[in-house]
């Protein structure tokens, strides 16, 4: 599988590091608009495309990487989708619900892959919880929360702190955090209701939201608050799951670190200390790509379905929707 990358900033160059030691991946080059980020292409000795249209017309590539800024997400995936292109995009997967469902209907109709690099499903923490779920030791599950709300205001960077460009937290963290609870409720969404804010505690300057609270109910009646502030001057544990018979938390986001409580004749309890976080972006990365590989190969499934990744889409865009109504 030969792939380009299109958008070769910070993120798309921790891509390349995953991508570079998988196994059925040539990386054959990449394109971005910015000075700095073709040295960077040419750094390592990859083919530095000078336009989108270029990247997408090399009959070579037969998958695409999208990198770029959230604003473009969509547009870029769905002029790869109809340049015959495989694409896998970065979360969020678009900056609003019609755009996603756009790319999940060419995606079909081109019998083409889409994925959305929804990585964090794959957190340590999240797979931990997963295991203990599914050995029933907890139970039955009622009630998820998972958070993550700063120690002290902190700004947000670069592009994500302009509306105009697709940033905010809702965008930016909604996605991982929204996919890491629906990956643990086997269950469809019944209602959503949410909170969007910016607060400009600490920046004038941006415009985007800095702050987000969802919640979630299920048809069997979980539910599941999800939320991330950069402006809190507490933090929560990040991942609280209650069960009927037991109870998992994990100290914070950074950590990992997890206790477990649970009812088996008397309530015991475990204290998870081995949960590794070294280098944890790479290990999540290469299932992913590892498992794109397969489903390239027609070996198996997607990890990451689109229509999964258009879920988090429809609730975002729910959320979406109630803050507009407020403006």
């Amino acid at each position: 599988m030969k792939i380009g990358i299109i958008g070769f900033g910070g993120s798309g160059r921790n891509h390349f590091e995953i991508m570079k030691d998988i196994k059925g991946i040539e990386i054959k080059g990449a394109f971005d608009i910015d000075e700095n980020a073709k040295k960077e292409i040419k750094a390592r000795n990859l083919k530095v495309y000078n336009s989108l249209e270029e990247i997408l017309d090399d009959k070579e590539i037969d998958t695409v990487l999208i990198s770029s800024i959230t604003s473009l997400h969509a547009k870029q995936s769905i002029q790869a989708l109809k340049a015959g292109k495989n694409v896998i995009v970065e979360k969020p997967m678009a900056e609003n619900f019609e755009e996603a469902e756009q790319m999940v209907e060419i995606a079909k109709e081109k019998k083409l892959l889409l994925t959305v690099y929804h990585n964090r499903r794959f957190d340590p923490d999240v797979e931990a919880a997963r295991k203990i779920i599914e050995r029933g030791i907890i139970g039955r599950v009622l009630f998820i929360r998972n958070m993550i709300f700063s120690d002290e205001p902190t700004k947000e960077s670069g592009w994500r702190k302009f509306k105009k460009f697709g940033g905010g937290v809702l965008l930016d963290w909604g996605p991982h955090l929204i996919d890491q609870v629906l990956s643990l409720v086997e269950e469809k969404v019944e209602s959503v209701l949410g909170d969007v804010r910016y607060i400009p505690l600490i920046d004038e300057e941006q415009d985007a939201d800095n702050h987000f609270l969802i919640f979630i109910k299920f048809r069997n009646n979980t539910m599941a608050e999800i939320g991330f502030s950069r402006v809190s001057f507490i933090s929560f544990p990040k991942l609280y799951i209650e069960g009927e018979k037991g109870t998992i938390q994990t100290e914070d986001w950074k950590t990992g670190k997890m206790k477990l409580r649970y009812l088996d004749a008397e309530i015991k309890e475990e204290i998870i200390e081995g949960i590794d976080r070294t280098d944890y972006w790479k290990k999540a990365g290469k299932i992913f790509y590892e498992n794109f590989i397969e489903a390239f190969n027609k070996k198996a499934e997607l990890l990451i379905k689109p229509e999964e990744a258009l879920e988090v889409m429809r609730i975002i865009g729910s959320v979406q929707k109630i803050y507009q109504n407020k403006l």
